[in-house]
């Protein structure tokens, strides 16, 4: 808990609800976990903090900070019901990239990875529309055995796209074989294939003079 948000919990504590009306969800989370940790709990008035918490959250968003707070009270049903509606959110806009942050926000990689695949998969079909579904399929398979770090999402399955057409759609690996530079091929057939584009795997005979030679 940060220095403010200390000072807001001991305030809370010493003059209950008189003091301030919480308007975050932060707020409201450190006001559920003040009637949680009084003796002989207030069930009402926690319920109330915890609707009102996530009344706001289904507005801005930050359902990690309910999930925070759940996970610290180790409050179990409210903990499942954060994070089917933050999950359910992101199922409906489709920004599965702000649920894979919040995540990995609280630390837990297993829901980051479910939110990671599905960003995966929309973001190939938005980046190559047209590209088959066997090679969507199979850079998402791959982009997930990979290790992931800091790397914007974005940009992670862009560099998996760009090497999945390479190795399939180019002569990259015949010509590596033949033994040129590794580093100088790849720079030359990554702009072939960005100049290219779709038409790299929607025309049906690639020649060598339109593979990158």
């Amino acid at each position: 808990m940060s220095v403010s948000e200390d000072r807001y919990y001991s305030k809370l504590h010493v003059y209950t609800r008189t003091w301030i009306t919480p308007r975050t969800t932060r707020e409201w989370i450190l006001c559920a976990r003040f009637w949680a940790n009084r003796k002989g709990m207030d069930d009402a008035r926690y319920g109330e903090c915890v609707q009102n918490a996530e009344d706001i959250a289904k507005t801005t968003n930050d359902w990690h900070l309910c999930l925070e707070g759940y996970n610290e009270l180790s409050d179990l049903q409210s903990q499942v019901r954060c994070r089917e509606n933050m999950e359910a959110r992101a199922e409906s806009t489709l920004d599965w990239e702000a649920c894979h942050n919040q995540w990995r926000m609280v630390g837990i990689e297993e829901g980051a990875k479910r939110c990671r695949e599905s960003y995966f998969r929309e973001e190939i079909k938005r980046n190559e529309p047209m590209m088959p579904l066997e090679d969507v399929e199979a850079i998402g398979s791959n982009a997930m055995k990979r290790p992931f770090d800091a790397t914007p999402l974005n940009d992670f399955i862009r560099h998996q796209i760009i090497a999945h057409i390479r190795h399939k759609y180019t002569n990259y690996d015949e010509r590596l074989r033949r033994g040129e530079n590794r580093e100088q091929l790849r720079k030359r057939i990554n702009r072939y294939i960005i100049t290219e584009g779709a038409k790299l795997y929607t025309k049906t005979n690639n020649s060598s003079s339109e593979r990158g030679s």
